[in-house]
């Protein structure tokens, strides 16, 4: 029992980790860390990663900020529904 305690714990963990990693970059970058928040973990870091970084003198910082949130936003809603068939395929009945 102690074993899937342990098992646990990592599984919250790196859950934890796999959420907050695109959250952090994209704060980091200067996009709304909400947007990418669900962002399917080490892919919206790959795709953040060729996003530019924002600052406030770029002229095109708008353009690209749309851009940004766009993509967490769809990111995030491909992880939910991912997360949305894993949970109602885990409750279906069984035979």
């Amino acid at each position: 029992m102690e074993d899937l305690n342990r098992v646990g714990v990592l599984l919250v963990a790196l859950l934890l980790v796999w959420i907050a990693a695109p959250a952090g970059v994209a704060e980091v970058k200067g996009y709304d860390a909400g947007r990418w928040f669900w962002a399917c973990g080490l892919v919206g870091v790959v795709v953040l990663a060729f996003l530019p970084r924002l600052r406030p003198g770029r002229p095109d910082a708008d353009r690209w900020r749309a851009v940004g949130q766009r993509a967490g936003a769809v990111l995030s809603g491909v992880q939910l529904a991912v997360f949305a068939a894993a949970c109602a395929w885990a409750a279906r009945p069984s035979r």
